[in-house]
């Protein structure tokens, strides 16, 4: 274990340069602009940059908490960004949502690798059954699949929960329908552990479609676990000033601090306000 990893490591801050403010005049909600910097260069390593897009909410990028997003293009290379940070782990907790955009065929998304550069931990998307599979590898041994189904239109959050002994947990959840699977360990990891992590399009990858990432959270300590629905201005509750968030990222006046995309559909709209106003009344969980 090191010192390096004991908490976590966070999307937002390897994706997120710096933000810039600017003065609005007539602006009646909130009074200043804000531009995000949006940049890969906060990852230990960046395979295929060409086709990674770091970015705001726009026709070419999505995101889905905070201000940047990051999107992988598909064109039949591997492109994806790398956390070399873990060392030595032998608990390794991660979630990240992605969203699949006219993804025709199977693509790995993610993947744990031991000291050698072997998966140990992969996760790849089945594009005839819209699943998601979740390999546990024995570097150089068997391999037990986790699967995760019930792949839809939107955002989805994957959380697995590893350790070389023990149960791990895949969990993979759009709002409130979840789907979650522990692999009832039939493998002997004892002596393996994570030394890095990808993140994007790994391996085989399909000629066309894009897939976006958001909120990449990985830690040894606790478990991520889910970003709070319709939280929009990211304090933890939701009240009306998420209401405003909302309203403030629709018309472009300032990209939310939380998630914004309250249905999880991809797109800051009027429906989002409707959402969280549900959620804060307690007519929806």
């Amino acid at each position: 274990m090191n010192g390096r990893y004991m908490n976590l490591k966070q999307f937002r801050a390897f994706i997120l340069a710096g933000i810039s403010a600017m003065l609005v005049v007539g602006v009646p909600v909130v009074a200043r602009a804000q531009t995000a910097v949006c940049t890969t260069n906060n990852w230990s390593s960046v395979v295929g940059a060409t086709e990674l897009s770091a970015g705001v909410a726009s026709a070419t990028n999505r995101k889905y908490s905070g201000p940047c997003g990051l999107r992988v293009n598909l064109n039949g290379a591997e492109s994806y960004v790398v956390d070399d940070n873990p060392l030595n782990e032998d608990v390794f907790n991660v979630r990240f949502y992605f969203f699949m955009n006219s993804v025709a065929d199977d693509v790995v998304m993610f993947q744990a690798e031991d000291g050698t550069g072997a998966a140990v931990i992969k996760a790849y998307y089945d594009s005839v059954l819209d699943n998601i599979y979740v390999d546990f590898t024995v570097p150089g041994g068997a391999t037990e699949t986790v699967v995760a189904s019930g792949l839809s239109t939107g955002w989805h959050s994957l959380e697995i929960q590893w350790a070389s002994t023990g149960n791990p947990t895949v969990s993979l959840q759009q709002g409130e329908t979840s789907t979650s699977q522990t692999w009832s360990n039939a493998l002997d990891m004892s002596g393996v552990t994570i030394e890095a992590a990808k993140l994007g399009a790994i391996g085989t990858v399909p000629a066309t479609g894009s897939i976006d990432f958001d909120d990449y959270d990985s830690r040894r300590e606790g478990t991520p676990g889910r970003l709070m629905v319709g939280d929009a201005d990211g304090n933890s509750i939701v009240a009306v000033g998420d209401l405003f968030a909302v309203h403030n990222e629709r018309i472009g006046t300032a990209p939310a601090n939380g998630q914004a995309d309250c249905n999880e559909d991809g797109i800051v709209a009027v429906s989002d306000l409707f959402c969280v106003n549900t959620i804060r009344l307690g007519t929806s969980p």
